[in-house]
């Protein structure tokens, strides 16, 4: 698993770049921020697998966390201005922005408030993830998140049926690329739910890489 992380956030961090330097388009942007925020959730996941102890894990998945939250709304922004459609800057983006501000700062404080994680544990044998019980602004975050995922898959879905040739092409494939994280983060947060997770083990951060 380690060597796998490794090897994506290095893919990642080889995108970034490439795209930084050599991408022609205005829509690079929130693609690079897309990109910026994969690198620090791959990060965290990583630190998460290398830790020895509970403290050690739970601070990786703080800074997961940053780049998950963030990551969701800038992957939206991304694939709206792909499609060309316009968001406003106050009503839409400047509220999905502050909602994942505000919930790296709940995940952060949790330790004081209880409210993302009541309580949490690590199993540096068997699992190598933080084993928690979710608190109440837990799942409103992850429907936060889920809203995300919904915008970009209707997003694409309307695009699609207007676009054709080589633009549809690759639109087609940003829908792969969407679609397969977003399958897998329902999984795991339906998991969770129905208490069938037991390790909390999240297959997210691989399918993000792919």
């Amino acid at each position: 698993m380690i060597v796998v992380i490794t090897l994506s956030l290095v893919m990642s961090l080889i995108i970034g770049v490439y795209a930084l330097f050599r991408g022609q388009s205005n829509k690079r942007n929130y693609f690079l921020l897309m990109q910026a925020a994969i690198c620090v959730y791959l990060v965290g996941y990583l630190l998460e697998l290398t830790s020895t102890n509970a403290e050690a894990a739970f601070t990786a998945v703080k800074v997961l966390y940053i780049g998950g939250f963030f990551l969701a709304p800038l992957a939206f922004f991304f694939v709206a201005e792909y499609c060309d459609v316009k968001l406003h800057p106050f009503l839409v983006k400047a509220p999905m922005i502050l909602i994942a501000a505000l919930a790296v700062l709940a995940m952060w404080t949790t330790e004081i408030y209880r409210l993302v994680y009541v309580d949490f544990s690590y199993d540096p044998i068997v699992s190598k993830h933080l084993i928690f019980t979710p608190g109440i602004l837990y799942f409103l975050i992850r429907i936060f998140v889920l809203a995300c995922i919904a915008a970009i898959v209707v997003t694409m879905i309307f695009t699609l049926r207007k676009w054709k040739g080589k633009y549809r092409n690759r639109l087609l494939v940003f829908f792969g690329c969407a679609i397969i994280p977003s399958v897998t983060e329902i999984i795991y947060v339906a998991t969770i739910i129905m208490r069938i997770n037991p390790y909390h083990i999240n297959f997210t951060p691989y399918s993000v890489a792919l």
